[in-house]
Formats: C-alpha cells, structure tokens, sequence
C-alpha cells in the first residue's frame, strides 16, 4: 500500500557527513558535493555477502527393537513359530548420498533447509536378523535420501524419495521396501508408487510423495517419515520412522496466492550498490546499519508489519510531522525511513520522533562515483536509531514495490522476522 506523502515547504542546505563507496550508476549523481566533515569513509566494496541461509538439523529416528537388547536375550524376542528375530543396530558412518538429490555433497544423516526447500542425504539405517543363539544371520544397509521443493503460491507439491540398498548379507540381501509419509490434520500425502518395492545390493528405488495441504488461514505441519522393510523369509523387521526437523506453514493471508514456507528460517531481502533503481534509498539504509548502534537487518533482524493503518501512522510521524524539508536538488524528493515502516522496528514504534532520526540526503560525487551522506552540520552524533532519507520519487517506488515482492515471494507474515544484506 503507498504511504501518503505531505509535500514539504523548501530546500535546505546541508553539509556532507560521510562518504559512502563508489558502486552506484551515475544517472542518480548529484553536483559534487563539499569535503567530508569529521565523516566515517565506507569501505571501498562491501564485505561478502552471507551465504543463503540454510538451517541443519541432525536425523532423530524412532525405532522399536534394538539389535543390541535382542542379542542379549534373543529368546525372550522370539514370536511363536520362529527362529529368527529382526531388529535395528546402530547407524554406520554416513557417507555421501547415492541419490541425486540437491544436498548430495552436503554433511549427510542432516535435514537441510532453505526458506522453500527440504533436502536429506546420506541417512543410513541398518537392519540384523539374529537366531535363538544371539548370532547375526542377516544384515542390511538402506541409504534414504528425499528431496523437495515447497511451493510459495500453491497449496500442493512434490517430494522425491530415494531408497538404496548399500550393503547387505544372509537372510537380508533381497528385500521390499515400503516408503510412506504422513502431516496431520488438514495435510494429505499420496505416494507414488504405493506399495512395496524390491531391492537387492546395490539398487536404488524411488518414487514422489505429493503433498496438499488446507489451511484455515494458516496452518503449520511436520511430517512423519516412515520405512517399512520385510524380506522373503517374512521376519518381522521394525519399520524405521522420524520426523522432519521443522514445521512448514501454508497460509491463504499473503496474496495472490496461498502458498507454503518453513518459517523457522530467516530469509534475507537484497540490497544491490552497483544495481539498483533505488540507489539513494539503498546507500541511506547501508549507512544506518554500518555505522549506527542497532545494526538493523544485520545484527538486529527486523520483524514484519502487516497492519498498514500502523504502518502509515509510523510513516507519517517521522516524514509528515511538518519538519520534512524537501531538498532542491533530488529531483521529486520524497521521505523514505529506515528502520522500514513496514517493521516492528520503525521509528515511531521505537518511541522516536523525526528529530531522533538522522536527516539525510544520499549523493554521489560526478568527479569519483564516491557517495555521501549529507546532514545537517552538528545534527548526528551516531547513535541515532533511524533515518529519514532524501530520495526521488522513482527511487521510492522502486524500493517499496522491491520490498513489497520480498514479502509476497518469501511470505512473511506479521513478526516474521527477515535480515537485509547489502551487496555490491
């Protein structure tokens, strides 16, 4: 929703206070502007952008028969009519997927998240039979591996699943596997193919389980994995079953479309020195969160407003409180704040007034592509926690709408918390 913007009266003169890294094209450049006074230089490029961020969460698998309880006792575990016992020993030493899954190459036996995605490689079980003696008469090793996709704007989707049979021996070398997963109330699963599936030594089998989900609003699941092994002799081995790591939520709230997301993991919304339409709005946030106590979107992530009554009350007590001024040489200036008014964390939120915040005008030097930020001589002492920028009216457009996909393509809802990653 565009905030309303009351025009301010006239310009003012300002005095430069930092200067700020080249990187941003010259079409926004502004007559150069004086020497710095007692500014902070940025650094010449900004540092490296933090990789995607990923959650891990190490495998916990529930089992019902311990190899090593079975073998202690073994007759105590025999059913009536048998002489073997099937049971679960520990996991072998994990070793890169079989499968072709997108975390192929990444730490295995671990869940791997992303905002949209869920990935599992490596995971082995292994599985013994054991006599009325104690002694093993079969072994196996099955490598599972899944992977998926969650859809952002629609309520259904797929997840592929990969089972190998690694290593196996006596009793257990030729086997069908069952693979079912499930997510409660309001969540279907339909796996393909349905039934058992036959694996010797060395095969691989697999299959999709396709997803839908009803949220009533928004809802939030988990899914439960589960392996259902059995082998020729029909020895009653105990099914392999865990749980994803972290819920997923779908929500109706974020339009156009309903969609789903793993919220747990904090998505960052990209800001671009050398490419960017909103080059003053970009520079001014950078500055405030480089240089000034909070560390906004960095070290202190911001958090998502939705009600936009709220968001314009923010907006309007720090840029339509009567003591914006607009500045003659940004062409249509128009208010932009940072912390975002769209933020728990906006400035009349805090508790703040337009005078707490730091006035500033974002300009780039036509003799060294340097940027600056212009303030009023004597007005910051850095430990301001805002700052109304001067920027063109383009300029804001740009940076709302930009935010505004952010919020729609990563579905934030309100207090979803998100960080901001300045490149070059």
């Amino acid at each position: 929703m565009p905030f309303t913007l009351r025009p301010a009266v006239s310009a003012a003169a300002v005095l430069t206070i930092v200067s700020l890294a080249a990187g941003v094209s010259p079409a926004a450049a502004a007559p150069a502007p004086p020497s710095p006074v007692a500014g902070k230089p940025l650094p010449a490029t900004v540092p490296a952008p933090r990789a995607t961020i990923v959650a891990s969460d190490v495998v916990a698998t529930s089992s019902t028969l311990d190899c090593a309880r079975v073998k202690a006792d073994p007759r105590s575990f025999l059913k009536a009519g048998r002489t073997e016992v099937a049971c679960t020993a520990p996991s072998s030493a994990a070793v890169a997927a079989a499968a072709p899954v997108s975390c192929k190459d990444s730490a295995p036996s671990t869940f791997w998240y992303s905002r949209a995605s869920l990935c599992l490689a490596g995971y082995n079980r292994n599985l013994q039979t054991v006599d009325a003696s104690g002694a093993v008469t079969g072994t196996a090793t099955v490598e599972i591996a899944t992977d998926m996709v969650f859809q952002t704007q629609r309520l259904t989707w797929s997840e592929n699943w990969y089972l190998t049979l690694t290593a196996a021996t006596g009793r257990l070398t030729t086997m069908d596997l069952t693979w079912t997963v499930t997510c409660g109330t309001n969540c279907s699963t339909r796996n393909t193919p349905a039934g058992a599936q036959t694996v010797t030594v060395g095969q691989t089998v697999s299959g999709t389980t396709t997803y839908s989900v009803n949220p009533l609003g928004r809802g939030e699941w988990k899914q439960t994995y589960s392996l259902t092994a059995t082998d020729p002799q029909g020895d009653a081995i105990p099914a392999q079953t865990y749980s994803g790591a972290r819920t997923f939520r779908c929500d109706r709230i974020i339009g156009p479309s309903a969609g789903c997301v793993v919220p747990s993991v904090v998505p960052a919304f990209g800001m671009s020195k050398a490419a960017s339409a909103h080059p003053r709005s970009t520079q001014s946030f950078w500055y405030l969160q480089l240089y000034f106590p909070d560390g906004w979107g960095s070290s202190t992530p911001l958090h998502r407003l939705m009600d936009s009554t709220t968001q314009q009350a923010g907006y309007d007590a720090i840029c339509n409180d009567g003591t914006y001024v607009k500045d003659g040489s940004v062409y249509q200036d128009t208010c932009n704040i940072f912390p975002f008014a769209s933020t728990y964390e906006n400035g009349h939120l805090l508790g703040l007034q337009a005078s707490d915040c730091v006035d500033g005008v974002a300009r780039q030097s036509r003799g060294t592509g340097e940027w600056y930020v212009d303030s009023p001589a004597g007005t910051v002492d850095y430990s301001e926690h805002c700052i109304r920028s001067h920027v063109e009216a383009t300029d804001y457009t740009e940076f709302t709408n930009r935010l505004n996909t952010f919020y729609r393509d990563q579905r934030l809802l309100d207090y979803d918390a998100f960080t901001v990653t300045v490149v070059n």
